[in-house]
């Protein structure tokens, strides 16, 4: 003999109510009908293992959150946003000529470790634009630090310098 589980016994439930209101069906009132309707739909998604919502579904991916849900409320927060990516239409072209000027700069300038480290994130980003990835290049300019930003602006190259100050929020 099969042994029974909670599945089969939620189907025998659905069942007997499926019954019940196809027998009663005549004398319900609308309002009960479609409450029933609604029971019936839940049960079926349960079952067919979909996703069920009652109110409102939120959906948040990559992003900062101050409050969710209906009637909710965010109070005296401040939010840095960062950005992850560089637009297809960017000047990669000129993005590269400044990361070449700015790692030229930092070659002769370099006294330390953390100075040599920081070249080798702006090397990394240089190359990352030559292949217009855009993800790369603000993941390298981000690691680079503070003597990166001083440099890129003492030297001029304004879109390198934008960038870092909007990633490092300077």
């Amino acid at each position: 003999m099969k042994e029974t589980n909670e599945f089969d016994v939620l189907l025998k439930v659905v069942e007997v109510i499926e019954k019940k209101i196809t027998l009663q069906h005549t004398s319900l009132s609308s309002e009960n009908k479609e409450t029933i309707q609604i029971g019936i739909a839940k049960i079926d998604l349960i079952i067919n293992k979909s996703e069920i919502n009652i109110g409102d579904k939120i959906k948040i991916e990559k992003s900062q959150i101050g409050a969710v849900g209906s009637n909710s409320q965010a109070m005296h927060n401040t939010f840095n946003q960062q950005i992850n990516d560089l637009p297809e239409n960017y000047d990669y072209e000129r993005l590269s000529e400044q990361l070449l000027l700015l790692r030229n700069k930092l070659a002769l300038d370099a006294n330390s470790l953390e100075h040599y480290k920081a070249l080798g994130e702006i090397a990394n980003a240089e190359e990352a634009s030559q292949k217009k990835d855009g993800k790369g290049v603000i993941k390298h300019v981000m690691t680079a630090g503070k003597w990166v930003f001083d440099k890129a602006q003492e030297i001029g190259v304004d879109i390198v310098t934008e960038l870092i100050k909007k990633q490092m929020g300077l």
